[in-house]
């Protein structure tokens, strides 16, 4: 599941929305991955979030809120945070890319984890 957050910045920069095709075409197409099925959805959280409970891996790319800069990495809202722990628990994986990779201190024990 790759996740691209809003655009933010003008073209060239920060280009969420086709780093996450780009990964797509990527894996679709590498010879050494059998089995493998990859989703993407934009806007930085999908339209179904029950579109999540198969999903093996977790990929978001987005902005991240570095202190008071910044628009918050979608999926850090009370609700989201709870769906992405019950993905944990169950075993799929996680892995932010870029800004998505700043973390507000209320949160930061839940994404370590």
């Amino acid at each position: 599941m790759l996740i691209a957050g809003k655009k933010s910045h003008g073209p060239g920069a920060h280009e969420y929305l086709k780093s996450v095709k780009l990964l797509k075409v990527l894996l679709d197409r590498a010879s050494n991955l059998k089995g493998i099925r990859t989703e993407i959805h934009f806007n930085g959280w999908p339209e179904n979030p029950d579109t999540l409970s198969d999903a093996d891996t977790i990929v978001t790319i987005s902005d991240g809120q570095d202190g008071d800069r910044y628009s918050p990495v979608p999926f850090m809202t009370e609700e989201r945070m709870k769906v992405m722990g019950k993905q944990m628990r169950r075993g799929c994986g996680f892995m932010t890319f870029h800004f998505s990779t700043f973390t507000p201190d209320r949160y930061g024990p839940q994404i370590l984890e």
